[in-house]
């Protein structure tokens, strides 16, 4: 039996930001100083031109040959490892943040934001699984090549026996991922690296905890899609009232990927856009990244872990 009740955890996020809503507007403006600083590194930088060209070789019909791809990837690989390590150190702040305002509810000092070891431990966690992901894909595909191969053997057998093994390769990636997905805030919690040790902690708890993680997904697909629709309709109103409706076609082109560029969102629309962006995508990590730590909670009761003397003396509750 569950130790915890499914629909409250898959609901933490949404808890969180109707009790602590000047909390997730900062952590907002923090995405946003991310996503600024990913489009001019991406854009505006001397990576600017091959990656839109890139852009443009993927969209192309017939397909690019790949030997054009070649060096434009060689053009963004230290733009694209940059942006790497600034996405790392983004999501370990931010998960931090998360994880403290959960597990440590009374450090609200600075909206939860903070650089300090925890934020390094989740930096080395995001990494370490990063490291082990690729390892595991590239150990998951060649197994499931040679069964694939295997099973085609097999004559009226083969299409269920390749079923099969597709079934068993999304199993082979989805059980361990609910399993570990408390290590984070098993590290946050202890203070130290952590990630197989979780293990113990969600023994017999996987379908409560995928059903949780499922209906946290459901929910911000369904909020994602909400707010698309707002958005897109309020700004497509203003637009049409301020150039009438030869001016549509331009904003929703705008909103393509391939019309990305520095000069297109340093317009009021694009403001509107990387803010709007901001705040979705902050609300959708919440809502996320909120259910594990829940679950850690509930499953180990370990709430509001006491702060260093230090600390505890240098912050105030504000937030």
């Amino acid at each position: 039996m569950s130790r915890f009740s499914p629909s409250d955890v898959a609901l933490e996020g949404f808890r969180l930001t109707r009790e602590r809503p000047l909390t997730i507007l900062a952590w907002a403006g923090l995405r946003l100083l991310y996503g600024l600083g990913a489009l001019f590194l991406l854009f505006g930088g001397a990576a600017g031109p091959a990656f839109t060209q890139m852009m443009a070789l993927s969209k192309a019909q017939p397909p690019a040959d790949p030997a054009q791809m070649m060096p434009l990837m060689a053009q963004l690989a230290p733009a694209l490892t940059v942006m790497l390590v600034v996405s790392l150190i983004f999501y370990a702040v931010l998960y931090t943040a998360v994880l403290r305002a959960i597990l440590r509810p009374a450090d609200r000092a600075y909206f939860y934001l903070c650089l300090g070891m925890d934020e390094v431990r989740q930096f080395a966690l995001a990494a370490l699984v990063f490291a082990l992901f690729l390892g595991y894909v590239f150990l998951i595909e060649m197994v499931s090549a040679l069964l694939i191969a295997a099973a085609k053997g097999l004559g009226p057998a083969a299409v269920p026996a390749q079923i099969l093994v597709i079934v068993a390769l999304v199993v082979a990636f989805i059980y361990p991922a609910v399993r570990l997905s408390v290590a984070p805030a098993m590290t946050f919690a202890d203070g130290r690296l952590t990630l197989f040790r979780a293990l113990p902690v969600t023994k017999g708890q996987f379908w409560p905890m995928l059903g949780s993680f499922g209906l946290a997904l459901v929910l911000t697909l369904v909020v994602s899609l909400l707010a698309a629709v707002v958005f897109v309709f309020v700004v497509g109103a203003i637009g049409a009232a301020q150039g009438g409706l030869s001016n549509l076609p331009a904003l929703f082109g705008m909103m393509q990927p391939d019309e990305m560029s520095v000069q297109a969102m340093l317009t009021p629309i694009g403001i509107a856009k990387l803010v709007f962006n901001a705040l979705l995508s902050t609300l959708v990590y919440v809502i996320l990244f909120a259910p594990a730590a829940a679950i850690f909670r509930d499953l180990t009761g370990r709430v509001g872990a006491p702060m260093g003397a230090a600390t505890a003396k240098a912050r105030k509750p504000w937030g």
